[in-house]
Formats: structure tokens, sequence, C-alpha cells
């Protein structure tokens, strides 16, 4: 892999276009002030006041987003305040999204979930032809891991990382082989694909992400267009609610130039 690849983090929301960058794999925005509403959002997530069953949208557009968030966030009356801003926040990111992939479409989705061993280090995909970038946002709980796109000693490492790791799993999960488990907790220790662990880093809390995805027809591919994003949820923990978006298609128009939003 490209030893130019790179992790920007920052705090200018203005820099989440540069994802379209090619030596740039993921840009992570740390918000300089968190929202009031996150720590009861996050009590609520954990204490299942405020539960999405995971849901995939797979070419919405933003208005058709909008109504689905509308009802399909479920709260009780006390809570309606904080549905309000969450539905706020969301939209605001399929805007950035927008701007950043020129997409009119969108492949959207939001769950609330404990995490689990299932599923390890991977990268994301889109559509043939669509814009390779996403993002994603961890509200509560445990963040998600990634690595140094410098530190990756090759794709092709980490693809056999990856099949591996998923034949494992199918043999843990349904066959019930503990061996395989067991193999699986060592070859996420071991991270064959990694030259050096102390490049394993955690994004921070309620940051927001802008990540290269790969071209489906390029996945387990050893070279692809552009580098993606290797990145891993955590494998325990309280239950979080989860945000990835990315477009659904090419667009009709290029890009904007700079991404706005408020906060």
């Amino acid at each position: 892999m490209n030893a130019q690849r790179t992790v920007l983090v920052t705090c200018d929301i203005n820099a989440l276009v540069r994802i379209r960058e090619p030596a740039v794999a993921a840009v992570v925005l740390q918000l300089e002030q968190q929202h009031g509403w996150l720590a009861p959002l996050a009590e609520a997530v954990e204490n299942g006041r405020i539960e999405v069953r995971r849901t995939v949208l797979p070419g919405a557009s933003e208005a058709e987003i909008g109504r689905w968030l509308r009802q399909g966030i479920e709260v009780d009356t006390g809570l309606l305040d904080l549905k309000e801003a969450l539905i706020a926040d969301l939209m605001d990111l399929v805007a950035l999204t927008r701007t950043i992939t020129g997409g009119e479409r969108f492949v959207f989705r939001l769950f609330t979930e404990a995490p689990r061993r299932h599923c390890g280090y991977h990268v994301d995909t889109v559509a043939p032809g669509a814009p390779p970038w996403g993002l994603v946002r961890v509200y509560n709980g445990e963040t998600t891991s990634y690595v140094d796109p410098a530190a990756v000693t090759s794709m092709s490492d980490f693809y056999r990382y990856l099949g591996r790791r998923e034949r494992l799993v199918q043999r843990a999960e349904l066959e019930g082989d503990s061996l395989a488990q067991a193999e699986t907790v060592c070859l996420d220790q071991a991270l064959p694909f990694v030259r050096d662990q102390r490049a394993v880093r955690s994004v921070p809390a309620g940051a927001v992400v802008a990540f290269t995805h790969v071209d489906a027809q390029e996945m387990f591919a050893p070279s692809v267009t552009q580098s993606p994003w290797i990145h891993c949820s955590p494998m325990s923990g309280t239950v979080r609610l989860v945000v990835n978006i990315s477009a659904a298609r090419a667009p009709r128009r290029p890009p904007q130039a700079a991404a706005e939003r408020s906060h």
C-alpha cells in the first residue's frame, strides 16, 4: 500500500472534502464543541429508550431519508426534543455526504446494537461506479479502531486476513466450532497485515469520519484505485447508535468545492 496514504485528523469541517484526494484514506472530524443532547442520547440508547432496528435504505433521496427517520425512530413523548435533535444531525450528515460525493441518492444505514465479534477489520464497499466515499458517526459507546494506512503491509495481506477471518466466523457462528472462535481471537490479536500494531488507532468519541470505500468490482483485487480505510468496530461493550452513509450511484454533477454544516 502506498506509504503516502494518510488519515487526516482535523477540527475544520471544510477539510472533509479532502477525502477526494488520492493520498487520503480518511478524514476524522473532531467537533470542537459537542452538543449538549449527546449525553442524554447516549443514556437513552444504552438504557434501551431509543432503539433503531438495523435498517438500510439502499437508494433514498434526502427527503425520503427524512420521512423515514420521523417514522423509524420511535421514542416516548419525553424524548421528542432529543429525537428532533438527532434527526437534524443525521440530515446534516446526509447533506455533507451529498457535498462530498455529488450524489443525489444514498445508501443510508442506521442501527442501535451492542458490539460483537462478528466483524473484524474490514473495508466498506460501494456499488460499481459510485463515488468511493462515505461518512460514519458513532454517537456513543466504544469508538471505531483503524489502522494507519502506512503500516499496512499490502492489500493482498489484508485480503488474506479478511478471507481467513470470514471462514473462521462462519465455522464459529454457523457450526458452533469453539476452536474456530479461539482462532478468530488469535487472528484479531495478531493482525498479520499490520507492520506495527502501535499504528492501530481509535476514532475520537463523537467524531464524524469521511472515508474511502472500495468499488465492489475491485473488492479482493490486490491493487485498488484508491486506498480504502481499514477499520474495526469494538467487539464488546454497551449498545451504540451508529450511522453510515454513502452515495448510491454516480452523480449527475461534480462534487461541490467545500462542505458546510451548522452546529
